[in-house]
């Protein structure tokens, strides 16, 4: 799968990294497919309080704003911070893409869990941001 960008976005929709492949970047300017999707992220979690089922209690909310050459996917955590993959392709299997973000909390995670860390800051760590880089060169 071609990985042309990565946002992780604060609880209040303050961009905490945005990051693009300089091999290929997406058709658009990532900010503007970041807010886009972030009008079908509220409304999913709008819906999601409002349910007591399972489903409420899912990250994955799968793909929320096609492209010309791709899909922007979306992940959404209980601490409200909200996690983007733009695509190049426009079939990717769901296991792939939940995969993906599955690494990209656990980072996150990791690194938030140090003593240093900023909550709702611009991330600064070096080592999470090669992370997201060797994901996007990688095209994953």
């Amino acid at each position: 799968m071609k990985i042309s960008g990565v946002a992780i976005v604060g609880r209040q929709n303050e961009p905490l990294l945005l990051r693009t492949s300089e091999a290929q970047p997406p058709c658009e300017p990532i900010e503007h497919i970041i807010y886009a999707a972030l009008d079908v992220v509220d409304d999913h979690a709008l819906l999601s309080a409002k349910k007591s089922t399972p489903d409420a209690l899912k990250f994955y909310l799968g793909a929320l704003y096609p492209l010309e050459d791709g899909k922007c996917y979306g992940y959404l955590v209980n601490t409200k911070i909200k996690f983007f993959i733009i695509t190049q392709s426009q079939a990717h299997s769901d296991q792939d893409v939940q995969s993906i973000f599955q690494q990209l909390h656990s980072e996150y995670v990791r690194m938030a869990c140090s003593p240093f860390f900023k909550q709702d800051a611009p991330i600064t760590s070096a080592k999470y941001v090669r992370f997201v880089d060797s994901l996007l060169a990688s095209g994953s």
